[in-house]
């Protein structure tokens, strides 16, 4: 079972205003607990209860691995019980080949994914779904910021590990307007407005009336990152970063 605060996934998301959700569940992969079909049903059916009570996105994430199995796991659920693909999210989809294919059958059933930013195959992905017609508004990218990063040899023997990088989105943001041509129209929402809706923040990803005024600004020419305005305060310019209490400039 899951760890949590209050002694359940439903009311961890109706007590506590930070829980949008649960995850990540790893799914076709050896570093995983290797849930069982009624262990997954359990998981998502509290996510869902608890996102409708609460009035969150009640998502699952789902950290997929190179397992063979690849989306099978989350599909069974959904053929085989009343909920719906929705509540899902499947991410590191771009673990492998194969593992994107069956990320655009997904999408095409209805369901969503997530890519990792820092992965040279998200692109190839990226390319692939555009060429398959399938919607950018089920498609999303994120950093793993700080994430691990294991390295194996040719037996599974753990080698190192390392912190996934920070500024992975704004790298790729950059190969996808330079490289590949994509419009920022259709590049940036891949980051910003597409998993702000989808987990159900109003107030995040966009620029609008009400919404946090969390922005990065951009030189036009390079999309080098200038500054950083988080809720309304400047956070960093070309010359400074804010920094926390505790830390030293």
């Amino acid at each position: 079972p899951p760890v949590t605060l209050t002694g359940s996934v439903t009311r961890d998301m109706c007590l506590i205003e930070q829980v949008l959700g649960v995850g990540e569940v790893a799914i076709s992969d050896h570093r995983g607990s290797q849930p069982t079909f009624q262990d997954i049903c359990t998981l998502v059916s509290n996510a869902r209860v608890g996102g409708m009570l609460s009035g969150k996105a009640g998502l699952v994430y789902c950290h997929m691995g190179p397992g063979s199995t690849l989306l099978s796991p989350l599909r069974e659920v959904v053929e085989k019980t009343d909920l719906p693909i929705t509540t899902f999210l499947p991410t590191h989809m771009d673990r492998s080949e194969e593992l994107i294919k069956d990320g655009a059958q997904w999408i095409r059933d209805g369901g969503y994914v997530d890519f990792t930013a820092r992965s040279v195959k998200t692109l190839k992905a990226l390319a692939y779904y555009v060429e398959q017609g399938l919607p950018l508004d089920h498609i999303m990218v994120s950093s793993d910021a700080y994430g691990s990063l294991p390295s194996f040899d040719s037996n599974g023997n753990l080698l190192r590990y390392r912190a996934a990088d920070t500024k992975a989105q704004l790298r790729l943001l950059e190969k996808l307007y330079f490289q590949e041509t994509w419009q920022l129209e259709n590049a940036l929402p891949l980051m910003t407005s597409t998993p702000a809706t989808v987990l159900k923040l109003p107030k995040k990803g966009r620029l609008t009336m009400g919404a946090d005024a969390d922005m990065l600004i951009l030189d036009k020419n390079t999309l080098q990152l200038k500054w950083v305005i988080a809720k309304g305060q400047v956070v960093k310019t070309p010359d400074m970063t804010k920094m926390g209490f505790f830390e030293e400039e």
